[in-house]
């Protein structure tokens, strides 16, 4: 995981406009298939109560079109795939904070409370461009600082996967 984190992290700071179409065309993508196998599994469902592929069908049908808007126009799906990543690093933050607190591993502490400050400042950074004032045209600052954020993240963030994984490794083999 430490790995493909860094890789990723690379991908997007060296080739960042292909990284961010390709981004946001697997993202419409996902949407899209999502919905259309929501759609089928709707009818599909062994419970028959007259009211649920009715459920299904129509939020199939909502998740279609939200899937045709993202791909028809990619700023907007990367608009909406910011959201997401910024409710991600923060509820992440918040997670590993918190594990640090509880946690009673004496060794992990350091490297877990690295992450998760790592992710509560990426996450405050783009709930900063996200409410930023609208008069200026912001999205593309805002994407690239997403881009050179996200990457620049996913680096640091594998790299300390890597050092964590090799540490508890090289500690499991001097414990046996």
């Amino acid at each position: 995981m430490g790995f493909s984190s860094a890789s990723a992290g690379v991908a997007i700071l060296v080739w960042p406009h292909e990284t961010v179409h390709i981004v946001a065309i697997v993202f419409g993508s996902a949407v899209l298939v999502a919905s259309l196998l929501r759609y089928f599994a709707s009818f599909a469902r062994t419970e028959r109560t007259p009211d649920r592929p009715l459920h299904w069908a129509a939020l199939s049908t909502v998740g279609l079109v939200v899937g045709i808007f993202l791909l028809a126009d990619w700023t907007v799906s990367l608009m909406a795939l910011m959201i997401v990543i910024t409710v991600y690093f923060l509820a992440n933050a918040l997670i590993e904070l918190l594990q640090v607190k509880r946690s009673g591993l004496e060794n992990d502490r350091a490297w877990v409370l690295a992450s998760g400050t790592m992710a509560l400042v990426v996450g405050l950074v783009l709930t900063t461009s996200l409410i930023a004032p609208k008069e200026t045209p912001v999205p593309r600052e805002s994407l690239g600082l997403l881009g050179d954020l996200l990457g620049s993240w996913l680096i640091l963030y594998g790299l300390l996967l890597i050092l964590r994984g090799a540490l508890r490794t090289a500690g499991d083999r001097g414990s046996s």
